[in-house]
C-alpha cells in the first residue's frame, strides 16, 4: 500500500481529510488522466491512497516529463491502477485513453520557469497531448492555474476571475505571467473548438508540508524550524495562499459539482504581506523566529478573491496560521520541537488527563466482556519510555484484533457514558478516518498535524494495522 512509504505530512494531504466522505464516493470506477509537474504527483499520490483506503477503484493515467522518478519511488510498476509516460507515449496507450473521464492538466502551476521559450514549448506540448485525449473521449478537463495570470497586479488590488492587470511585454520579470495566460487561452481555444467542459482553477500561492512544491517562503519557514535568522523579502503587496488539500478539494468539486468555468482558490482568511505572515510565525513560534524584511524583488503572484467557489458550495477548510504550522512542523529536525508553547493554549496537561479517563473507560468495558487490546503508536512509546504520555502527545491509540474489535463496536453504544460516542464510518458518514475513534462531546481540540479540528479523540483502529 502506498501508505506505507509516506510519512506523517504527506499521508495527511494524500487522505484529503477535508473532502467529504460523499463527494469522495462520487469518483469512483473513473479513469482520470493527470498531467503536470509538483501537484500532478501529489494528486496522483493521494488518488493512489484514496485507491487503497477507500476502494475507488480509479485507473490513472499520470503524464509529466518526470514520470520515471515518480514511478520508481513508489514502485507503480507492481500496481495495476496507474500507468505513466510522457506526453509522446499518449499515443501509445490507446486502450487506457479510450477510456478517460477526467482530464486533469497542473502544468506550470505555481512551478518555477527558468526558461520562458523552453516551458512554453513542453506546455503546448503537453496541452495538445491531453485536449487530444480529452477530445476523443467526451471527457471533463480541469485545469490548474494560478494568481500569476492576472498580471502586474496593482497595489492594493484584489483580484476577481473576471478582472485582468496589463503586462509589459517588454519586461522579462513577466515572462511566467506570459506563460501562464498563454496556457489558459490554449485550453479555452481547445474547449470552444471542441465542445468539451472545461473547468480552470486559478490557485494562491500552494502550501503543502513535504510535497517538493517549491515557494518563495520556504527559506523562512526553514529558518523559524530551526532557529535559525533569515531575511524575507518586504513586499508592499499581499499575496494568497492555500494549503495542498484545498486544491484537493477544490478538484473534486470540479469534478462533481463545480460547472465550466473559472474559480479562484484561496485558504480562509489566507491573504497575507509577507510582514503578516512573519508576524503569524512570530506569534506562534516566538523567540525562535528570527525574520527581518528586507528589500528584494518581488514574486510576480498576487491577491485573489475565493467568493465566487464559496457561492459554489466549495469553501476553504484550512486557515493561513495552520498552513505555515505544518509546513514549519514538516522541517524540524528534532521532534521534540513538535511541542509548540501554544497548540494547545496550555490546556495539553488537562486533555491528557481526559485521555487516561478514555483509557480507563475502554478498560473497565474490555474487562467486563473479555475483549483483548493493547496499546499502540505513540500512547504505547509513551507509556515505555515516559511512564505515561508522550509530552506533547494529544492522543491515544489502542489496537485490537479483529475479532475484539467487532465485539467491542457492538456494545460500545451501549456500555459508553452519555457524554461520550463511538464514532466510525457506520455511526458518523462525514467520518473519513480509516481508524474509529472514542469522542468526548462539547470539547473541542486543535490536532498538531492534522488541519482539521473536532472533538478531543482517541483512535481504535478497527483491525490490527499500522498507525502514522
Amino acid at each position: 500500500m502506498i501508505k506505507n512509504k509516506l510519512n506523517q505530512f504527506e499521508a495527511d494531504w494524500a487522505a484529503m481529510p477535508q473532502v467529504e466522505k460523499e463527494e469522495l464516493a462520487k469518483l469512483k470506477n473513473k479513469t482520470i488522466l493527470i498531467s503536470g509537474q509538483g501537484i500532478a504527483r501529489c494528486l496522483c499520490i493521494a488518488l493512489l491512497y484514496l485507491n487503497d483506503a477507500k476502494k475507488l477503484n480509479n485507473t490513472l493515467i499520470f503524464c509529466g516529463d518526470d514520470y520515471l522518478s515518480l514511478e520508481r519511488r513508489f514502485f507503480l510498476s507492481d500496481r495495476r491502477d496507474i500507468t505513466c509516460g510522457s506526453y509522446d507515449s499518449l499515443s501509445e496507450l490507446k486502450n487506457e485513453i479510450s477510456k478517460v473521464d477526467v482530464v486533469i492538466h497542473t502544468g506550470v502551476c505555481c512551478e518555477n520557469i527558468e526558461s520562458f521559450s523552453e516551458a512554453l514549448k513542453s506546455e503546448i506540448q503537453a496541452a495538445k497531448a491531453v485536449c487530444e485525449a480529452a477530445k476523443n473521449n467526451n471527457a471533463k478537463v480541469i485545469l490548474l492555474s494560478d494568481s500569476r495570470v492576472y498580471g502586474n497586479a496593482k497595489r492594493g488590488r484584489v483580484y476577481a476571475e473576471n478582472e485582468y492587470a496589463d503586462i509589459d511585454n517588454s519586461d522579462l520579470s513577466f515572462q511566467e505571467n506570459q506563460l501562464v495566460r498563454a496556457v489558459e487561452n490554449y485550453f479555452n481555444c481547445e474547449a470552444k473548438a471542441n465542445a468539451l467542459s472545461l473547468t480552470t482553477l486559478r490557485t494562491g500561492i500552494v502550501l503543502g508540508a513535504c510535497t517538493g512544491i517549491n515557494t518563495f517562503i520556504d527559506g523562512a519557514l526553514d529558518a523559524v524550524a530551526n532557529g535559525k535568522e533569515f531575511e524575507l523579502i518586504n513586499t508592499d503587496r499581499k499575496y494568497s495562499f492555500v494549503y495542498i488539500t484545498d486544491v484537493f478539494r477544490a478538484i473534486v468539486y470540479s469534478i462533481n459539482k463545480l460547472d465550466s468555468g473559472v474559480y479562484n482558490i484561496t485558504g480562509i482568511d489566507s491573504t497575507a504581506s509577507t510582514a503578516a505572515i512573519a508576524a503569524i510565525l512570530r506569534d506562534v513560534y516566538g523567540e525562535k523566529c528570527r525574520l527581518t524584511l528586507t528589500d528584494g524583488v518581488e514574486p510576480n503572484c498576487c491577491a485573489i478573491s475565493p467568493s465566487k467557489i464559496k457561492t459554489f458550495g466549495c469553501p476553504a477548510a484550512i486557515k493561513l496560521e495552520t498552513a505555515l504550522e505544518l509546513c514549519v512542523m514538516s522541517y524540524m529536525t528534532d521532534l521534540s520541537d513538535l511541542k509548540l508553547p501554544n497548540t494547545h493554549d496550555g490546556r495539553l496537561d488537562a486533555i491528557q488527563k481526559m485521555q487516561l479517563a478514555y483509557l480507563l473507560e475502554v478498560d473497565r468495558i474490555c474487562r467486563k466482556h473479555n475483549i483483548k487490546y493493547f496499546l499502540g503508536g505513540g500512547t504505547l512509546l509513551g507509556a515505555i519510555r515516559h511512564k505515561g504520555f508522550i509530552p506533547w502527545d494529544d492522543d491515544s491509540d489502542i489496537m485490537m484484533l479483529r475479532e475484539d474489535y467487532d465485539k467491542f463496536a457492538k456494545i460500545a453504544e451501549t456500555e459508553l457514558p452519555a457524554n461520550m460516542t463511538f464514532q466510525s464510518g457506520k455511526t458518523d458518514k462525514n467520518c473519513f478516518y480509516e481508524f474509529n475513534k472514542l469522542r468526548v462531546e462539547n470539547t473541542v481540540l486543535k490536532p498538531q498535524i492534522r488541519g482539521s479540528a473536532g472533538r478531543s479523540i482517541l483512535r481504535l483502529p478497527s483491525s490490527h494495522a499500522r498507525l502514522f
